[in-house]
């Protein structure tokens, strides 16, 4: 535990952060935010997942006085650097303490100026780069307090969810999430787990897999076409890859919604995970972009021959990193919103256009992409460069 943890209770004094809930609350965020990435680089050799404060102090304290206030000070180490602490009013504490082996002398010590400091330009952007995971942190675990959504109250309790490609990343996340909120979730994916295991693009096997659904449940109130397509372009992609990813991205999602069809209880609602790419390209990406742009269609397609039966809506997510890597510099201010999305970010979505809070909203699409779709970008304007 940190030096100074009997002040565990201690509240933010800014109310922007009042996320953190305590001080004990920010430390335990930034377990999951310290990384080699925001190390000191005199010390990223030494840093490791088992000893996550080393390196941390400076930008951990000033991200700390941001948060609670006070100042800011610093035990002498001998080699002309300075080990950073907080003191506020009588509180005395070092959330990045446990790096050392021995004690530290915690008076008599030197106030740390954030200028000087920043005046590192590294230094800077590690303090920005922990600030953003901090972030990112707190829109991970504020809707996962003690089982549930804050807010939602436990709303799919009793109802049956299909999630399909729900072993990783956004699809695992909207997995969990449905769970958190009370929901029996069916999920079917390629890779081995405990869950229906089998291929998307195979006609037996999703015939399988519905029957299977509806034998242990006997209805689906949601179901979440979100398994990833094949992403190959052009120049490799062979007729059969590019079938296989139509298949998988097309094919699957208008059968599952067949074979359910009559199995759909009231207020059912179909969600597609399409791609910000089913608007916008790159080159040696047409398997994937066909694939997204066909389940773009087929959302109002369905929801036209379903109508009065189940709500079907799309989503079409933009940069969504699934490693947990935090982004800095252009990377995130690319975008309108100052980050790379993460997988909550298409979860929250996803369970509001399944709730009945969305029962007015049918055959839309809604793009989650941090704004860079509404970005207009041309060589020598405002910053952009194109330098093909």
């Amino acid at each position: 535990m940190f030096y100074g943890s009997e002040h565990s209770d201690l509240k933010p004094a800014n109310g922007e952060y009042a996320f953190v809930g305590s001080l004990d609350g920010l430390y335990r965020l930034l377990l999951g935010c310290w990384r080699r990435e925001t190390c000191a680089p005199r010390m990223q050799e030494k840093w490791s997942e088992s000893n996550p404060t080393c390196g941390q102090c400076s930008i951990t304290a000033f991200l700390v006085q941001d948060i609670f206030g006070g100042e800011v000070y610093g035990v002498p180490l001998g080699d002309g650097n300075y080990h950073c602490f907080n003191v506020v009013g009588d509180a005395v504490f070092d959330l990045t303490s446990e790096q050392f082996d021995h004690p530290l002398e915690y008076t008599l010590n030197f106030p740390q100026k954030r200028e000087t400091h920043f005046a590192k330009a590294e230094k800077k952007q590690r303090y920005d780069l922990l600030k953003l995971a901090l972030l990112q942190q707190s829109l991970e675990v504020k809707y996962c307090r003690e089982g549930c959504f804050e807010g939602m109250n436990m709303q799919f309790r009793d109802k049956v969810v299909v999630v399909t490609g729900g072993a990783q990343g956004i699809g695992k996340c909207i997995a969990e999430c449905f769970r958190h909120e009370g929901a029996t979730v069916h999920i079917i994916d390629k890779q081995d787990g405990p869950w229906f295991v089998g291929d998307l693009a195979d006609k037996a096997t999703l015939e399988r897999f519905s029957a299977d659904v509806i034998a242990k449940s006997g209805k689906v109130d949601v179901l979440v076409n979100n398994a990833m397509p094949l992403f190959k372009g052009i120049d490799e992609c062979t007729y059969e890859e590019f079938a296989y990813a139509q298949a998988v991205g097309v094919v699957a999602p208008f059968y599952l919604a067949k074979l359910f069809k009559d199995n759909f209880a009231e207020g059912a609602s179909i969600v597609n995970i399409s791609s910000s790419r089913d608007r916008m390209s790159q080159p040696q990406t047409e398997s994937y972009t066909a694939a997204k742009g066909g389940i773009a269609a087929l959302t109002h397609a369905l929801a036209a021959s379903l109508a009065g039966r189940v709500r079907v809506n799309s989503i079409s997510p933009g940069w969504i990193d699934t490693t947990g890597k935090t982004y800095a510099g252009p990377d995130a201010s690319q975008h309108f919103s100052g980050r790379v999305g993460i997988p909550m970010d298409i979860a929250n979505m996803v369970l509001y256009l399944a709730s009945d809070k969305a029962g007015f909203i049918t055959g839309e699409n809604i793009c989650i992409d941090g704004g860079m779709t509404r970005n207009m970008i041309y060589h020598n304007d405002f910053g952009w460069r194109f330098t093909k």
